[in-house]
């Protein structure tokens, strides 16, 4: 759902076009589309599909159309305490854990719609100022702070602990916490890299093959099981399962920039490195490296400092920025196509609107277009495929041209809502059915 509305969202904004598909890297979305404030810190995709973008003042949650806001309001006790958003979590439930830089814990209900927060107290919360969330296998929540607490929490009796074996660690300011396949955990602080054995307690730092300690900002682990952490001033670095630093990616290698504020794998094994000078992807195993840089008025990046990133179910790859508001990549085509009409031009669009957009299943796009454009079937490579338009003499052809939605159901049946009627397209037919409203059976 929320990939086809982004889709329909780049295509129909399009503009004009020196070839038939010019390749659109990025989609950004930013306070203009209702984002509450242009830096995105963290950004997470609950179980239900949501996704929730947490920035300097407020915590967004989008839909695929449009973003509900929660602002901090420390004299509502159903609401955040602080709205400078610094960690999320999914609690596994339907719900969201979220950290703030002086508000908290706190958890938002589905069913109440409600945050209910947790502050610092004696035997309870170590500090307001919550930097890093993760959870466990057992499904508790470990909860890392600005100054250097690590907790665990057990939301089901409401009590945290902070294990002996990690207690006298001096971690730094925790900036993330993250299970690894092993069902360990690996924390990164500024004042080092730590291993957390969560049946034992007991940890093991991780430090360069020099032997100096890490500065890390970001970890994330391939299916391989290699692990790359992204350093403030090293560039990535690669450890395997058993800790040792096993290689090094640096702007030498096509990295855009030594600051390295977040890591992730994608399904190829590739990396893809959030820096404070571009987007990179970098690829071990001997493909080229890319780098994303942003350029005013072109269609890069929406900003150059990159903070967080995120896949999403669908696979499109989220980057949050500083200043900005979060850009969208889809990585399997590596280009949203963006589209204009043009006469005479098979390969185009028979008009620039395009409100209707469907995603299907094997690539191929279901485009509903005004202007009397019809129905379109398109390729993002080969361009359209086959044109639906009204044909008053023909019996199971499109009533209208005139198109606004276009929706697949279950049962693999094509429903297309025009200024006509509602048709609708069975797979492997060619002619429509028609539902037109009957006054006589108004309500």
């Amino acid at each position: 759902m929320i990939a086809a509305a982004l889709l329909l969202t780049a295509l129909a904004s399009s503009r004009v076009a020196a070839e038939p598909l010019e390749r659109v890297r990025f989609r950004h979305y930013t306070v203009e589309d209702g984002l509450s404030h242009p830096t995105a810190r963290v950004i997470l995709q609950d179980r239900t599909g949501f996704i929730w973008i947490g920035t300097q003042n407020g915590l967004n949650r989008f839909d695929g159309y449009e973003f509900r806001k929660f602002m901090g309001d420390a004299r509502d006790p159903h609401a955040l305490r602080d709205a400078s958003i610094t960690a999320l979590a999914d609690d596994g439930q339907g719900g969201v854990w979220v950290g703030s830089l002086a508000g908290g814990l706190a958890r938002y209900s589905p069913q109440t719609s409600r945050f209910v927060t947790r502050l610092a107290q004696p035997g309870g919360l170590a500090s307001d100022a919550v930097t890093a969330l993760g959870r466990d296998a057992s499904g508790y929540l470990w909860v890392g702070s600005g100054e250097g607490q690590l907790q665990r929490f057990d939301a089901k009796r409401g009590r945290f602990d902070r294990p002996a074996g990690v207690d006298a660690i001096g971690f730094g300011s925790i900036r993330t916490i993250v299970m690894l396949r092993d069902k360990s955990l690996l924390v990164a602080g500024s004042r080092g890299l730590w291993q957390v054995n969560v049946v034992t307690d007991r940890s093991t730092e991780w430090r360069r093959s020099d032997g100096e300690a890490i500065n890390a900002l970001s970890v994330a682990q391939a299916a391989n099981g290699e692990l790359a952490i992204g350093t403030t001033n090293l560039g990535v670095l690669y450890f395997n399962a058993q800790g040792r630093e096993v290689a090094r990616s640096t702007m030498a290698d096509g990295l855009a920039d030594s600051m390295v504020r977040a890591v992730l794998f994608d399904p190829q094994g590739r990396l893809w490195a959030g820096t404070n000078d571009g987007l990179s992807r970098i690829d071990r195993r001997g493909g080229e490296p890319r780098t994303w840089r942003f350029v005013a008025q072109q269609s890069g990046l929406s900003s150059g400092r990159v903070q967080t990133l995120m896949h999403d179910r669908e696979g499109i790859l989220w980057v949050g920025t500083w200043l900005n508001g979060a850009s969208l990549f889809d990585p399997r085509t590596e280009a949203i196509a963006e589209l204009r009409s043009e006469e005479s031009d098979a390969v185009r669009l028979p008009g620039n609107a395009v409100p209707g957009v469907y995603a299907d299943t094997d690539g191929t796009v279901w485009l509903g277009v005004l202007e009397s454009g019809g129905l379109v079937h398109f390729d993002m490579q080969r361009g359209v495929l086959r044109r639906f338009a009204p044909e008053p003499d023909v019996e199971g052809a499109l009533p209208n041209g005139v198109v606004s939605h276009v929706l697949r159901n279950r049962n693999g049946r094509l429903w297309v809502a025009t200024a006509g009627g509602l048709a609708y397209l069975d797979r492997g037919s060619e002619r429509f059915g028609v539902l037109r409203h009957d006054p006589a059976e108004a309500v």
